[in-house]
């Protein structure tokens, strides 16, 4: 779907903005915006061209066996991989207990190396540790063979720090 670079003015504070909008044409651009409380400077609108999909992005839907055009954009491509990705994702039995009865070869083969996904997994006995200020806990890790030992402690490191600072725990 194509997509237009609008400027105008916002309605409410006056103050000028740049937005993207995608739209099948710029009459539905324009209604977009002014829909969005922005007032429209009619002739600073402009379509954004689109970018042909990357090699990678190709290899990947191939891989997937999605069939594209040669000429396909990066957002098209993406979509098409998406909906893929939500297929497959439908094709998984879901219930309660689904994690529960997996096979460790069942996840790494559907989720990591079909998906091209990487993982981490941390364990911990429930019953050693104190959850109030987490004496006694003792953690252990293992991780997919497509990352590296520093990735995984630096992903843990860096979730750790997401989390406390969602949690409001630190700035």
């Amino acid at each position: 779907m194509p997509r237009f670079e609008i400027v105008g003015i916002g309605r409410e504070t006056g103050k000028k903005r740049v937005r993207v909008y995608a739209a099948d044409n710029i009459e539905a651009a324009i209604a977009a915006a002014s829909a969005d409380g922005t007032i429209v400077e009619v002739d600073k609108i402009r379509q954004i061209p689109e970018l042909p999909a990357t090699d990678s992005q190709k290899q990947y839907a191939k891989s997937l066996e999605i069939d594209f055009p040669p000429n396909i954009s990066k957002i098209e491509i993406s979509r098409l991989i998406d909906a893929k990705l939500k297929e497959q994702d439908d094709e998984i039995p879901v219930n309660n207990d689904t994690l529960a009865n997996a096979t460790l070869s069942k996840i790494v083969e559907e989720l990591l190396y079909n998906r091209d996904l990487s993982a981490i997994l941390i364990t911990f006995d429930k019953n050693k540790t104190d959850f109030e200020n987490l004496n006694g806990l003792e953690i252990f890790t293992t991780y997919s063979d497509n990352i590296t030992e520093n990735q995984m402690k630096t992903f843990i490191i860096g979730l750790g720090y997401q989390c406390a600072k969602s949690l409001g725990l630190m700035e």
